[in-house]
């Protein structure tokens, strides 16, 4: 018999039909069960940035992020168990009232297992995405509404099991805090660090039922995997929670689909090569266009190849409009300078205004299309999320506006380019090889 259902809130609906994700109805009386939000000694919620929710259950010891260490202590390493929430400790019920307000445990062997690891030394910590909880401003009544009534539903939780310590860290924005992002767990680790331990990442492992499992339906559509990437971005061991809470014995999973860097083959950075990417000897002006979609790499190659060349980078990007910008290169041009124009330049129209540029000051003028997939533009507009990233977020609304006008490929020397438009086959990592910030560029975005 499955476990019986506990309530946060007291149910505002009679007779609607209720919707559980991925689960069937309980059999059983329900239990109700009401939670004042005050009822707790003190203040489980603790301060944390604004798009994400800390949650210390009353029998652990939060730590916290201080501003003073000693770079020579030696920081002991702490076993963590990372747990989802919904679908993997608890079943959520939806349709008994306009809130999160009925829950149950996964199944009976749940507190066993959690008790378990407790013996074996493990902290317990629960992420989840939680973007329901977003305080809509059209909605900001209900939504806050519905946050606070989540709030209780964890509290309650932690109510019902005094004696198993744990945190929880709820991501409510689309943005690094987000599975399968690792802004929760660089927060995290950042407040262990506070305390002197680290996260002992090999003896640690991570449980959830978002798995990519094609034949699992949740709120209406196939199952995400974003548990799952979650853990292979951090090199965690995995467990859905049918096995770690049943079986015991993990069960055959699909590969995981979508778009991460590590999986392509570099090719050649850039073709035709018969002229080089750089002139020797360096002209004294020039002035190179780049092509290509938002967030395919074009700032971080000028970076790469041209800015220690001397060449001014003119973008967009610095807040300047279009007309600014040809404002701009009339006057670089006139100075002699070498410039890259690092904007999308999508139509002959607007490449056709700096030919014309060029052309009246008898300057060259060459075209680099950066011929990538749209896969890795949108990889790289996510990666800008993390605040270590160079390059700023676009917006969904800039991209669809983007794909919506589309891109015009440059063709050859018609156009009046110099030489023939080269083509960027490749923009990998360029940077330090044995990096952090390669390895988590490298992985799953989304």
């Amino acid at each position: 018999m499955d476990p019986i259902l506990k309530s946060s809130t007291t149910s505002t609906s009679t007779g609607s039909a209720s919707k559980r994700a991925g689960t069937e109805s309980s059999q059983g009386a329900m239990k109700k069960k009401k939670l004042k939000v005050n009822s707790l000694d003190a203040s489980p919620w603790q301060p944390s940035p604004p798009s994400l929710l800390h949650f210390v259950s009353p029998s652990s010891s939060p730590p916290t992020i201080t501003t003073s260490s000693s770079s020579t202590i030696s920081l002991d390493s702490k076993k963590i168990a990372f747990l989802d929430l919904d679908g993997t400790l608890i079943h959520t019920t939806y349709g008994a009232s306009d809130y999160l307000d009925e829950w149950r445990w996964f199944n009976d062997n749940v507190l066993v297992e959690l008790r378990r690891l407790l013996a074996e030394d493990f902290l317990l910590v629960l992420v989840s995405n939680q973007a329901g909880l977003r305080l809509d401003a059209h909605q900001q009544t209900r939504m806050s509404q519905r946050r606070s009534a989540w709030k209780i539903k964890i509290e309650s939780i932690a109510e019902e099991i005094p004696d198993i310590p744990f945190q929880l860290f709820a991501a409510i924005e689309y943005d690094h805090y987000r599975k399968p992002m690792l802004g929760t767990f660089d927060y995290y680790s950042q407040l262990l660090q506070a305390e002197d331990f680290h996260v002992d990442l090999p003896n640690s492992f991570f449980v959830g039922d978002m798995a990519g499992r094609p034949n699992r339906i949740g709120f209406g559509k196939p199952q995400g995997d974003e548990d799952r990437k979650w853990a292979a971005n951090l090199g965690l061991k995995f467990h859905t929670p049918e096995a770690f809470f049943g079986s015991g014995e993990n069960e055959r999973l699909p590969p995981l689909s979508g778009f991460r860097p590590r999986d392509l083959k570099p090719g050649p950075l850039f073709t035709p090569t018969s002229t080089p990417l750089i002139p020797s000897p360096l002209p004294s002006c020039e002035v190179v266009l780049f092509v290509g979609e938002i967030g395919i790499g074009k700032s971080h190659f000028h970076r790469s190849f041209f800015e220690d060349e001397g060449y001014v980078q003119v973008s967009q990007n610095d807040g300047l409009s279009l007309e600014q910008c040809v404002s701009s290169v009339k006057n670089l041009v006139a100075e002699g300078k070498r410039i890259v124009v690092d904007n999308t330049n999508r139509s002959r129209e607007i490449r056709a205004v700096y030919v014309a540029i060029a052309k009246k000051h008898s300057v060259p003028i060459r075209c680099f299309y950066f011929n990538l997939p749209s896969s890795l533009a949108k990889h790289n507009n996510i990666y800008r999320l993390y605040p270590s990233a160079q390059g700023d977020h676009v917006s969904r609304e800039e991209i669809a506006s983007f794909k919506t006008a589309g891109l015009q490929v440059p063709v050859g020397i018609e156009e009046g380019w110099s030489e023939e438009v080269k083509s960027i086959g490749w923009v990998g990592w360029i940077g330090e090889e044995d990096s952090e910030e390669k390895r988590r560029w490298e992985g799953w975005m989304s």
